[in-house]
């Protein structure tokens, strides 16, 4: 037997009814389902939101058996866990910035060619087995110059970040941008 609901809101609270079962299906053809306190479980099939989208305001969502998909997503992956920081003195002067994504603006210094510079990024999200993606918005005016930045002595609330000049010409003195996401394994 299948519940459906059309043009109404389906809200389960706690205690107004415990342990709520549905065999077959659930279909909420115009409206909402709010679910108060505890949780969802979906546990054969899954779970297809069509219109206005799913929302978690506490808690986490887990996949233990499958892909998260996203199909035509106008904006992509959004996170809004982000935050933004100035490098002070010098190129190798460290930042404290406590966010999973962020935009480090450096310092603006020149860089030699074939030379590098590294600097601390302190990050109380950031666990010996991290994964920090990082890449580079090069404000560069120098042609001839090749900007890349890397990670490397990935440890417990920080990692180093390397910038290497690679081309045949020295990097203007500009601040550029190096931008990173935090991935933690469950």
């Amino acid at each position: 037997m299948a519940f459906e609901l059309y043009n109404k809101n389906l809200t389960v609270e706690t205690p107004k009814l415990q342990n709520p079962s549905i065999s077959q299906g659930a279909t909420v053809t115009d409206g909402g389902l709010t679910v108060t306190a505890g949780g969802m479980t979906v546990t054969a099939g899954g779970l297809i939101v069509t219109a206005d989208g799913a929302e978690v305001t506490a808690g986490d969502i887990e996949v233990t058996d499958g892909d998260v998909i996203i199909g035509s997503a106008t904006k992509g992956l959004v996170h809004s866990g982000t935050g933004t920081i100035t490098q002070g003195t010098s190129g190798i002067t460290g930042v404290t910035l406590n966010a999973t994504s962020g935009v480090i603006t450096t310092f603006a210094a020149t860089l030699a060619t074939n030379t590098e510079i590294e600097f601390t990024l302190t990050n109380s999200a950031i666990v010996a087995t991290s994964v920090i993606l990082v890449s580079m918005q090069d404000e560069n005016t120098q042609a001839a110059s090749a900007l890349i930045v890397s990670t490397n002595t990935v440890g417990a609330g920080s990692v180093k970040i390397k910038q290497f000049n690679g081309g045949s010409g020295t990097a203007s003195a500009t601040a550029n941008k190096i931008h990173f996401l935090i991935i933690n394994a469950g």
